[in-house]
Parts: structure tokens; C-alpha cells; sequence
């Protein structure tokens, strides 16, 4: 009968074990964590007020730095472990509280650390946001 079992586990860890074990070391940062992450500094339009839906349509102008990353990030609330209450696969993120820390012509890959927050309003452009405590260049390091 163990044996069965065993063969089983063992057969649907063959088949699904790619997914699950990429899964498993999936790390899901919870929101208000400080975190360092990497990636490349950019400045992105965005629709601002009135309805925050359309520069064209007449909506204002809300230029905001974001950091696209290298590496897409999982976060979660905090104390959460719902598996369907996490915004995973975030590949951009909107960073806040830089006043002159981003570069105006950011090329190349930079480290972002901070503190991970939700979005919470509507000059809150992508899902997840970052608190910027430092910025550090990479461009040279090895």
C-alpha cells in the first residue's frame, strides 16, 4: 500500500515537477517589505486627471519614474497566504518619494531599494509601487 502511494507521488511529481518546484522557489515578497530589486530606470507617461484614462481624450499628463525589472516579483498583503490574493508576475514597477534620485536619461540597469506598497490611488499608475529609500547605479560593476 506505501509503495502504491509512493509510486504515485513520485509519477505526479515526474509530470508536474518543472512547474511545481519553479513554483517552490517562487519567493512572494509581502506588501511593506523592504526590498532591493533591479532593473532598467525609465520615465512613463501616464493619464492623469480628470478620469485618469486618456492624455488624448483630455486627461492631464502624469510623468512618473518606474524601474522595469529583471526579474518579475510576486507580492502579496501582508499575512496573506491565499495563493489568489497575490499579484504575481509584476514586471514594472512605479517608483515614489525619488524627488531627485532618478537620472533623467536612465539607460542601464540599476538597484532600487525600498519598501514594496499596493496601489492606492489613482496617480498610482501599476499594481505595486516602491517607496525609494536608495538608488545605486550598476553601470561598470561586474
Amino acid at each position: 500500500m506505501l509503495t502504491t502511494r509512493c509510486a504515485a507521488v513520485m509519477g505526479a511529481l515526474l509530470v508536474c515537477g518543472s512547474p511545481a518546484s519553479t513554483w517552490a522557489r517562487k519567493v512572494c515578497h509581502e506588501a511593506h517589505e523592504q526590498v532591493s530589486l533591479t532593473g532598467r530606470l525609465a520615465h512613463q507617461t501616464f493619464a492623469g486627471p480628470p478620469n485618469y484614462e486618456s492624455v488624448r481624450r483630455g486627461d492631464a499628463r502624469e510623468v512618473m519614474p518606474v524601474l522595469h525589472l529583471t526579474r518579475a516579483l510576486c507580492v502579496r498583503a501582508p499575512g496573506v497566504d491565499d495563493h489568489r490574493l497575490r499579484n504575481r508576475d509584476i514586471k514594472t514597477v512605479q517608483l515614489l518619494d525619488t524627488d531627485d534620485l532618478v537620472p533623467s536619461a536612465a539607460k542601464h540597469a540599476y538597484r532600487v531599494r525600498g519598501r514594496l506598497m499596493f496601489a492606492e490611488s489613482g496617480h498610482h499608475h501599476v499594481p505595486v509601487l516602491l517607496e525609494v529609500d536608495r538608488i545605486e547605479d550598476l553601470a561598470g560593476q561586474h
